[in-house]
């Protein structure tokens, strides 16, 4: 008996015609242009993104948070207290952006732009952070030498979940570069490290050797989309 191929695809006139998209030029502001686009991250009807400044007479080329308005077309540098920070790595959650900036991560309230601070006195005791991500609806943040911490659901405080992700250590010269979730799993990765692990477990899985089947160095691709009319 031949078990029937339950991944059959549809024929393709029976799938929906994709959704027309709209696609604007948009560029940074002639007096203050950019060399690099780091992250970029949705919410409250706008995109945020860290960008490096192309120019820098300090020969400081460290990233600065812009916010695009859909309305106006038009890229600005976000003011206030975040002018003073530059943040590595930006995440929405629930109705705030998180950034990672040098002494731990700060918590933007988009819609009234005021910034709460963690540092070690909240449970994030490490003072660089690789980004954030999510699992099981938690958001988590990675430390530079592989130490992953939750926020709690109050959203006051972190704790330190499980060991830290071997192989790489705060002197190394090849650091954890990317941190992300799906489901209830973590990964960690550097050019040539993938460590992953459930993140109820305490130990993480080794996928390093899967790194070179297809290269050397590991360049994660990624893809945003973002659906309406923005």
């Amino acid at each position: 008996m031949v078990t029937p191929d339950i991944f059959t695809l549809r024929r393709m006139d029976v799938l929906p015609p994709p959704i027309p998209t709209r696609v604007l030029p948009v560029t940074f502001p002639r007096e203050e242009p950019a060399r690099l686009v780091e992250s970029v991250a949705w919410l409250e009807n706008r995109l945020w993104l860290t960008a490096q400044p192309r120019y820098s007479p300090t020969n400081d080329f460290a990233p600065r948070l812009w916010a695009f308005d859909p309305e106006g077309n038009r890229i600005e540098r976000v003011q206030g207290v975040l002018e003073n920070y530059n943040p590595n790595a930006i995440h929405p959650f629930g109705r705030e952006l998180w950034l990672a900036v040098d002494g731990g991560a700060g918590a933007f309230h988009a819609a009234t732009f005021v910034v709460d601070g963690f540092n070690a006195q909240q449970g994030l005791t490490s003072t660089r952070l690789v980004g954030f991500s999510e699992a099981d609806g938690r958001l988590l943040a990675l430390g530079i030498a592989g130490v992953v911490f939750g926020l709690d659901a109050r959203g006051t405080n972190w704790a330190r979940l499980g060991n830290p992700a071997p192989g790489v250590s705060d002197r190394s010269v090849d650091p954890w570069r990317f941190f992300a979730g799906s489901g209830s799993w973590i990964a960690a990765g550097s050019s040539n490290r993938l460590h992953a692990r459930h993140i109820h477990a305490p130990e993480w899985q080794d996928f390093s050797s899967l790194l070179q089947r297809g290269g050397r160095r590991l360049q994660p691709a990624s893809l945003r989309c973002i659906t309406g009319d923005g």
